[in-house]
């Protein structure tokens, strides 16, 4: 099985944020760790990623074996221009949705994008690449 993790899920992993799905995305990346699946993020979740533990109090050596430890299990997507063309024209409120949403669709065949707010997605044709929150994701395998 191969998923795109949105941002959210993965800060939910690293910050262990109790109030949202850290458990579920536990078990995701864990999963993703041992090869039960395939899990994608994207370059600028990356980047996202690297601010907002900085912000938390990560920093140095820390901050660093933090963001090496992401690299190490999840996979990052590759792209051009077109996903993000393709999500400026998607009519969705949040424009950072849609670009991690088109870098999805736009590389390799993924089944599921993950993510810990489905209220952004809901009214979108999600047919060719489901919209599932990470607690849906762990019944799904």
């Amino acid at each position: 099985m191969k998923i795109f993790l949105d941002t959210n899920v993965v800060l939910d992993w690293l910050l262990d944020r109790q109030d949202t799905f850290a458990n579920e995305a536990t078990t995701i990346i864990e999963a993703a760790e041992t090869g039960k699946l395939s899990a994608y993020i994207s370059a600028g979740s990356v980047y996202t990623l690297a601010y907002v533990l900085e912000k938390s109090g990560r920093k140095g050596a820390k901050l660093r074996k933090a963001v090496q430890e992401v690299l190490s299990i999840l996979k990052v997507m590759p792209a051009d221009n077109t996903p993000y063309e393709k999500a400026c024209q998607r009519p969705m409120r949040d424009l950072e949705d849609a670009f991690q949403y088109e870098l999805a669709m736009h590389g390799e065949r993924l089944d599921y994008f993950v993510t810990g707010n489905l209220r952004d997605f809901a009214a979108q044709d999600t047919k060719a690449l489901p919209v599932v929150t990470p607690a849906q994701m762990v019944k799904l395998f």
